[in-house]
Order: C-alpha cells, then sequence, then structure tokens
C-alpha cells in the first residue's frame, strides 16, 4: 500500500494542462495545441488512479469496486452535475435556440457517453458544430469516466497475476497492452479521425502509460537513469508542443504523453519540481477540473454575446478562475471530503444513478419541445430584433426531400413535355437563398422555377469536387432538359478551401488545388454537353461570409451591447477567401460561350467595402454567418435580371 496519495508537482502539471486547454481555447493563434493538455491529463490520471487502487484493500473484491467507485463519483459527478445543469439553464436563457445535438450532448455528459455520441454524429472536436456547443469538453471526462469503468477490474486480474507469476511478466504485459493500444490507435486513425480522437479505447495507451510510470517507479525499475537530463528532457517535451505544433498531430500526441509519463516515472525533488509546487501552480491544479468544465461553456456564451475578440476573451479569464473557485470550494471540496447522507459507498452509488437517470429523463423530455421554440429573451431586452422566418422549400433539406420517393425526377422533371421553357436552381443552401431572388424575377414570365437540393453530401458540388464525374443532378438534366431552359449553379465557396467557414488571411497565398481543377473539368464537360441541347447556364458566385461563424442576432446583439461586431466583413477579404470558387466559374464561364457568372458582391458592396448583418435601415441582411436573408436576396433580382437578360440577348445574337 502507498500511504502518501498526494504529490504536490502533480498539480503544477494539472495546472500546465489546463492553462494550456484554456489558453488554446480563447487564444487558438497563440497556443495552436492547447488541446494536448487533455493528453497530459490522460496520463496524469492513469498514474494518480493506479496510486489509488494500490491503496484500496483489494481483499474482498465487490468492497473494492464500490469504494473506488464511489470515491470517483464524489471526484467527478458533483462538478459535473452542477455545470451541465447550470449550463443547460443558461443557454435556454441566452442561446436563441438550443439544438438537439447541444441537448443530446449534455444529456450523455452525464452519463458518461458524450464522447460516443459526438463521434456518432460526425462532430469534429476542431470543427463548426462543436465551436458553438456550450458541452463539447466533457468528451474527454466521458473518456475518463469509461476508462474508470473497466480499469478497477483489470487491477484486481493484473494484482492476481502478481500473485501467480513474477514482476517480469507482468513488465511484458505492459509492455504489450501499451504497444497493442498504440497500434490500435493509429490503424484507426487513417480510418475513423474523429473515432481516433473521442473514444477511449484509442485513449487507452496514455491511461496505460501512466499507471506503467507509477508501476516502474514502485518496482525500481531503471528504464531510464532517474537524471536531472530526464526530468529536463521529460518536462519540456510537454511545453514544446503548445506552443510549436508538428505538423503531425499524433506525433505532438506521442511526445507530450511520453514527456509527462517519463516526468511521473522519475520522481525527485529538483528546480523543475520546486517550480511546480509553487503555490499558484497548486492553487490552479487543485481547481484544474472545475476550471475546465467552466471555462468552455463561458467562452460559448461570451462569443454569442460579445464577439469573439481577443480583448474579451482577456476579460473572461478572471471570469473563468472566479467561476471555477467558487466551484471547487462550494462543489467539488464538500461533495469530496463526505457529506453524511453518503458515507456508504452503495449509497453513494444508487443515489447519484437515480439523481442521473431522473435529469436525463428531463432533459429527454422537454428539450425537444424546447428546441423547436425560438428564444428571444436577452436580445428582446435590448430590443435586438428577431431573425426574421426563413422558409424552406419542398425540394430541399433532409426531411422534405425524405418525403418524396424519386427526389430528382420529382423535383426537377417535366421539362422535355413542357411548352414552357424551365429554370432549374440546382446546389446545396447557398443555392437556395437564392430562390427569392430567382423567383422575383421570373414571376409572372414564361419560364417555370425549379430546384433541387439534396443535401447528401453527393450531389452537386461534391461529385464534380471530389470526383471525376457529374453530379446526379447534373447527369439527370444533361438527359432531361430542352432548348431554352436555364441551369442556375451555386453553393458554399469553402468546400474549394481547406476550412469551410473560416476567412483565409489576405496576405496567404492561394494556391490552385485538385478540387478546383476538378470542379472546372467537370463543369465545363457539363457546360459543352449542354449547349448541344440549347441550355445556358448562370455560374453565381458566393455571397458574403461573415468574419467570424456566430448567429446574425448575435451579432446585431453585440452591436447594440458593444458598439461594434465581430462579424462585420470587408469586401477585400471576402473576396480573397472566395478566389477559388471565383477563378473556377470565371474559366468554365471563359470556356464556354452559354455559360455566365453573376457576381452578388457587385450590388451588396456597392454602397460600402465593408457588409454587416443588418443593413442602414436595421432589416436583416444575413440569416446566419453564411446566408443571406429572403430580403437580401431579392435585393439582388434587379441586378441579375439586368445581367441575365443582357447575356441571353448577347448569345442570341
Amino acid at each position: 500500500m502507498i500511504k502518501n496519495l498526494y504529490r504536490s508537482e502533480i498539480d503544477g502539471l494539472r495546472c500546465i494542462a489546463v492553462v494550456a486547454v484554456v489558453f488554446g481555447h480563447f487564444f487558438p493563434k497563440i497556443f495552436p495545441q492547447g488541446f494536448l493538455g487533455v493528453d497530459v491529463f490522460f496520463v496524469i490520471s492513469g498514474y494518480v488512479i493506479s496510486k489509488l487502487l494500490i491503496s484500496l484493500d483489494n481483499s474482498k473484491s465487490i468492497n473494492f469496486l464500490l469504494n473506488f467507485y464511489s470515491r470517483r463519483i464524489k471526484r467527478i459527478l458533483p462538478a459535473l452535475y452542477t455545470v451541465t445543469v447550470m449550463t443547460f439553464l443558461i443557454s435556454f436563457l441566452v442561446l436563441s435556440r438550443v439544438d438537439g445535438y447541444t441537448s443530446n450532448t449534455g444529456k450523455y455528459s452525464l452519463l458518461g457517453l458524450s464522447n460516443m455520441y459526438l463521434w456518432h454524429i460526425s462532430n469534429d472536436y476542431f470543427g463548426l458544430a462543436a465551436a458553438q456547443n456550450p458541452f463539447t469538453q466533457t468528451w474527454s471526462l466521458s473518456v475518463e469516466a469509461q476508462f474508470y469503468a473497466i480499469y478497477p477490474i483489470t487491477f484486481l486480474i493484473s494484482v492476481k497475476l502478481l500473485r501467480l507469476f513474477n514482476k517480469t511478466l507482468v513488465l511484458v504485459l505492459f509492455r504489450l497492452i501499451i504497444l497493442l493500444s498504440f497500434i490500435f490507435y493509429l490503424c484507426m486513425l487513417t480510418i475513423d479521425h474523429n473515432f481516433t480522437f473521442y473514444s477511449m479505447p484509442t485513449r487507452f495507451w496514455q491511461f496505460v502509460i501512466g499507471s506503467a510510470a507509477l508501476y516502474f517507479e514502485k518496482n525500481s525499475f531503471a528504464i531510464f537513469n532517474k537524471t536531472i537530463n530526464l526530468r529536463i528532457v521529460a518536462f519540456m517535451s510537454i511545453i514544446i508542443p503548445f506552443f510549436f505544433p508538428f505538423e503531425n498531430r499524433v506525433l505532438s500526441q506521442f511526445i507530450v504523453s511520453v514527456g509527462t509519463a517519463l516526468f511521473l516515472y522519475s520522481n525527485q525533488t529538483d528546480h523543475i519540481s520546486a517550480i511546480l509546487t509553487k503555490k499558484p501552480m497548486e492553487f490552479l491544479g487543485k481547481r484544474s477540473y472545475s476550471i475546465y468544465l467552466i471555462h468552455w461553456p463561458v467562452l460559448v456564451f461570451s462569443n454569442y454575446l460579445l464577439g469573439s475578440a481577443s480583448i474579451k476573451n482577456i476579460l473572461c479569464l478572471p471570469l473563468v478562475l472566479i467561476l471555477g473557485s467558487i466551484c471547487y470550494k462550494f462543489i467539488e471540496v464538500p461533495f469530496r471530503n463526505g457529506v453524511k447522507l453518503f458515507k456508504s459507498s452503495a449509497r453513494i452509488i444508487i443515489l447519484s444513478l437515480i439523481l442521473v437517470l431522473t435529469t436525463v429523463f428531463v432533459i429527454n423530455y422537454s428539450s425537444p419541445i424546447l428546441s423547436q421554440s425560438e428564444n428571444n429573451l436577452i436580445p428582446g431586452i435590448f430590443k435586438v430584433s428577431e431573425l426574421p422566418e426563413n422558409l424552406i422549400s419542398d425540394c430541399s433539406g433532409k426531411e422534405n426531400i425524405a418525403k418524396l420517393n424519386q427526389p430528382i425526377s420529382n423535383c426537377l422533371g417535366g421539362s422535355p413535355e413542357s411548352n414552357k421553357p424551365y429554370v432549374f436552381v440546382i446546389g446545396d443552401s447557398h443555392a437556395d437563398h437564392l430562390l427569392p431572388m430567382v423567383n422575383l424575377i421570373f414571376k409572372n414570365s414564361q419560364y417555370q422555377v425549379k430546384n433541387l437540393n439534396l443535401e447528401n453530401g453527393l450531389d452537386f458540388p461534391f461529385s464534380e469536387i471530389h470526383n471525376d464525374s457529374l453530379s446526379l443532378s447534373l447527369v439527370y438534366l444533361s438527359k432531361n432538359s430542352k432548348i431554352g431552359d436555364i441551369v442556375i449553379l451555386s453553393f458554399h465557396r469553402g468546400y474549394l478551401n481547406e476550412d469551410r467557414d473560416q476567412h483565409i488571411d489576405v496576405n496567404q497565398k492561394i494556391n490552385l488545388n485538385i478540387k478546383t481543377q476538378n470542379l472546372i473539368n467537370n463543369l465545363d464537360r457539363f457546360a459543352k454537353n449542354m449547349e448541344i441541347q440549347g441550355v445556358k447556364i448562370v455560374l453565381v458566385k458566393d455571397t458574403p461570409l461573415m468574419k467570424s461563424v456566430q448567429s446574425s442576432q448575435s451579432c446585431a446583439l453585440q452591436l447594440r451591447l458593444t458598439g461594434h461586431d465581430g462579424c462585420t466583413v470587408s469586401k477585400t477579404q471576402d473576396s480573397h477567401t472566395r478566389f477559388l470558387q471565383e477563378y473556377a466559374f470565371d474559366s468554365v464561364s471563359t470556356l464556354n460561350k452559354n455559360v455566365m457568372t453573376f457576381d452578388p458582391f457587385g450590388q451588396i458592396y456597392s454602397k460600402s467595402d465593408f457588409f454587416s448583418v443588418t443593413d442602414s435601415e436595421g432589416f436583416y441582411t444575413m440569416q446566419d454567418w453564411n446566408h443571406i436573408t429572403q430580403r437580401m436576396s431579392r435585393e439582388l433580382g434587379p441586378s441579375f435580371k439586368y445581367e441575365l437578360e443582357a447575356f441571353l440577348k448577347q448569345t442570341i445574337n
């Protein structure tokens, strides 16, 4: 048994880990790999939990397991439950709408399954949806909870093996488990990146090297000499990747994890331990769990209310520290040290299960109702208007498409048999938001407007970008259109860029990529086929992408509260990020006489070099960070009509 479970420099490591995570989220450009702090936490957990298990009486397996699980519940659940419930309440008060993904993430966090839910919905930790979900940070706690569920059982098996065999065999077993887990991690990395990031099995090797560090330390295995040089190398292996990322993220995770394990193994008093045991480091380390839990919802809510400016994030740091300290003092410590009601291990487990399951039931029942309603409480207080209704056509959106037996023919069919020429609007949601403009200019005309947005990742523009082939919609139109028809194509410019919803620095040179070349080749082939049939094609360049990913109402609220917002974008920036799409469309237009391009920027930026979510009269111009409102779409109508009529006359002559 180990009498002294506490090792003060571990709190110093926790301090470094939580500061890395918080600063990585608040200031990603300065700390591009702050997320590696979670890897440090995993290795520390393997070490500390192994130390705890060794200290417990394992003579009776059931009592041993009940004792361990009750300790973990007292350590993890109170703060997690408090922050989760408070985050739910604040979400329903602050956010305009709490969608099902957000509610489900919070719900599954209480069950220790949010990591698998985020993987199940293909939620990229570094992507857009994760950045707006106030429960995203709970994924790592679910990984730890799953580790806690199985590790004490494997520990008991290891104890029995030790009694039957010598230490050398156990050492070989440790190495084999670490090796197999790491190989599984590498294999899954090539198959499913999200699973590799979120799942406990692919993270198991990090916990095990932490436990191995304790085993080697206590059993005097000299895998390395415990020298000052080893301590320095191990410590620098933890610190450097936070600031200087390697091109290979796997290499960064490996270096940080092994560095943490070696540092824990080389347990001695030196200058590094003196730094790590300083009172400020110990203070933050002890509060690291609460700080980690709280920092993310603070960031999400503050981004919604005040934007994502660095000065705002700096001002939020004291708030995170204060709330983390409050949670630590009034939630973590009292429950961890024991309340009379929670003296019995079995009682702790049973009452916790009842509490969690009851809360999950309430969330499960209420969230579908609340997610369908728009909340205007905070914006209403500051007299920020609600967003206009966003109507969706019968041939757009997964729900509507699912109702159709044959969506393509149902939505696009009929042209060859009709006396009227057809106008086909094809693409993703960025083609959809052009429908008010198209319907306006073709109203009371000889043309009949048809549209389709399958939203399945297989239709235009995805086939044209990623493959040397046409999408199902364009193949259909190649066989089912007639002379005089018009095909209007548009899509989100971000599909050609590295990051879909992020602007590219205006000083960064943009090089042509294979996706852009594929698009040019496929559209050129489609255009030449349609020219034979007498069909005209209009390529509509993308509408504005706001400076940051936020709701339009959030941007308007920021403007009302602070006098500025983090959403307004310049024409220079907007055009730079749209370069690849513009190049592709212009190239296809140059190669084909039956193709024209239309640039909404001519109208949108006609009065100013900057574009905001509201116009001078206070009307919303953007439905969200990348979709224009129906009103804005209709305002594009006159200029689109003028250019289209000129093009049609020119091609006829």
